[in-house]
């Protein structure tokens, strides 16, 4: 028996009405297509079909969720913090400390909620008033003030996403890895720098893609290769320069002409390992120890359709998640079944349009709840029931009043929505959301979401990048001190200190633009959190890529990489 019976006949009415297919997003106007597999999860789960493609409700998830910027704020009552939101934002911070102490009562912002008004307004105008936590960080991270949705780091600085990390400074989405500097997606390696989607590797340096590696400089989707420069497609080898079989003694003299303290060097090397890559065999999709699944970076998953998935199970548009059950449309999560449009959940069961939620079970429309169940429409509670806009009900009195929430929402065709983009707290261009599908002053106001100007950062006065010295040797100590302007987005930076003395250990030139510019650049290599359909330019299979289609390369299906690339085959 339902515990909203009203709504349930209201939605099997709506199912009778719809089918599997192409569809229309209301928010865009393109087309994309509902699966038969995802037609029938949104059933079983008690959930009308989307509105909107696949790509627009990542966007709006994210849009909820900070980006690489962090910023100095005060409380109220003038004590200097480190938060995610601008200066502009208009939420209510909290130290964490206090905030996750018994300080922080969520239930004192209770209201009553009127099913006669709108939903999502009284939701503002409720949510608005309610204390946040500063940063979404890790209490238990060791020296990483500035970490951000980190999960373990020590002495960390300028980290977003990520577990169990040490020593690693402006890189995101890291696991297990250690001592690095401007990585992205590095797994379980260590001394790498300018790497992005390495795994079980070490001294990796302007590379990408790499598993299983060594000592590999400019290299892209290479596997158990070590001593290679600016190599492609190429397993078990060492000692290539180009995909060119060298003596070790050759390319040991080939290295030693290259000087990586100097950054013109650097770049001019860079933009001939890029031409190289770009006559390579790219792999549409990376997946292992799965069946069933459609995607890039899926393990040991069955029946999955995403990206950057770890043992999860029939579920549907997921990226950035590990161990899931029937889920649809849910990012950066993990230890879940039966969610749907959520973000940043950890272990809790049946959540819908829930954000940063712990330990939860059959809540919906909620923030930063932990350890709470049957809740709607919930901010910071801990350990409740039974709880609609933070009030208390009693068991019976709750269920009559979701039932009649959700019928009036089914009805006004926004149920299943996330939370509109003008209710989050961030400016759009502040958010990870911005990463991954950037919009200008206009498109942000446009969707609803206000817009942060740095103006003032740009208006900062700073001395000019090519102050920088372009060889590492000519780098004084005092440089720490020093303010610089970035020549892409004008904004002001500084070379921190353990940036510049990860450098120093390694021997390699100082970057000369700001750290933002290279965390996107490198997002752009990890690609985008959509797939697009494809088709393999060797066996002319159809398959699904995280690469746009337009692109004129050589992508290929996973079946074919083996045969060209395992057989030998070079990409040249």
């Amino acid at each position: 028996m339902s515990n909203t019976p009203k709504f349930k006949v209201l939605l099997d009415e709506y199912y009778t009405k719809e089918k599997p297919g192409e569809r229309i997003c209301a928010e865009t106007g393109t087309k994309f297509v509902v699966s038969q597999r995802e037609f029938d999860l949104y059933k079983s789960l008690d959930m009308p079909l989307p509105m909107v493609a696949p790509w627009v409700r990542f966007r709006r998830l994210r849009s909820f969720m900070a980006g690489f910027d962090l910023f100095k704020r005060q409380t109220d009552s003038g004590e200097l913090l480190i938060s995610m939101y601008d200066p502009e934002s208009p939420a209510k911070l909290w130290p964490n400390k206090e905030w996750f102490s018994d300080k922080f009562v969520a239930t004192d912002y209770a209201r009553d909620c009127d099913t006669s008004r709108s939903f999502f307004d009284q939701y503002k105008e409720f949510s608005w008033n309610i204390p946040r936590p500063a940063i979404n960080q890790d209490p238990n991270s060791e020296n990483s003030a500035w970490a951000l949705y980190d999960l373990q780091s020590r002495d960390c600085y300028f980290v977003y996403g990520g577990l169990n990390s040490q020593g690693l400074n402006y890189s995101d989405f890291c696991a297990d890895a250690k001592y690095s500097t401007d990585c992205t997606a590095l797994v379980n390696s260590e001394w790498c720098y300018e790497a992005v989607q390495c795994t079980d590797s070490s001294h990796i340096f302007y590379s990408e893609r790499c598993e299983a590696c060594l000592e590999m400089y400019f290299s892209y989707q290479c596997e158990s290769c070590s001593y290679c420069f600016g190599c492609t497609n190429l397993v078990h080898k060492k000692y290539c320069w180009f995909n060119e079989q060298l003596t070790e003694g050759e390319y040991k003299k080939r290295l030693a002409a290259v000087d990586f303290k100097d950054s013109r060097v650097v770049h001019e090397w860079e933009k001939k390992a890029h031409e190289f890559w770009e006559k390579a065999y790219h792999l549409a999709g990376q997946c292992y120890t799965s069946e069933d699944v459609v995607g890039d970076q899926l393990g040991s998953s069955r029946d999955v359709f995403g990206g950057y998935a770890y043992n999860a199970q029939h579920s549907y548009n997921v990226f950035d998640v590990s161990h899931l059950r029937d889920c649809l449309d849910v990012t950066t999560s993990s230890g879940s079944e039966r969610l749907v449009n959520c973000v940043s959940i950890v272990p809790s069961y049946d959540l819908k349009m829930c954000l940063s939620c712990s330990n939860c079970l059959d809540v919906e429309y909620s923030e930063f709840c932990y350890s709470s169940e049957h809740c709607f429409g919930c901010v910071g509670l801990r350990h409740k029931k039974f709880h609609i806009f933070n009030k208390e009900y009693s068991e019976e009195e709750y269920w009559r009043k979701v039932d009649e929430i959700k019928c009036t929402m089914l009805k006004s065709g926004v149920y299943g929505n996330f939370f509109p983009y003008s209710l989050s707290f961030f400016a759009y261009n502040t958010t990870h959301a911005n990463v991954l599908y950037p919009l200008n002053e206009g498109e942000i106001k446009k969707l609803g979401m206000c817009y942060y100007d740095f103006a003032v950062e740009k208006n900062e006065v700073g001395a000019d990048v090519s102050e920088i010295p372009e060889k590492l040797d000519e780098v004084r100590d005092n440089i720490i001190q020093k303010v610089f302007k970035s020549r892409i987005n004008g904004r002001a930076f500084r070379i921190a200190k353990p940036e510049l003395d990860f450098h120093r250990q390694m021997g390699l030139a100082l970057p000369h633009e700001h750290p933002i510019v290279r965390r996107t650049r490198r997002s752009d290599a990890f690609r985008s959190f959509s797939l697009y359909p494809n088709v393999c330019s060797n066996c002319q299979k159809r398959i699904w890529s995280r690469l746009q289609p337009g692109r004129q390369l050589k992508l290929v299906c996973e079946d074919c990489y083996r045969k060209l690339v395992y057989a030998g085959s070079e990409a040249v």
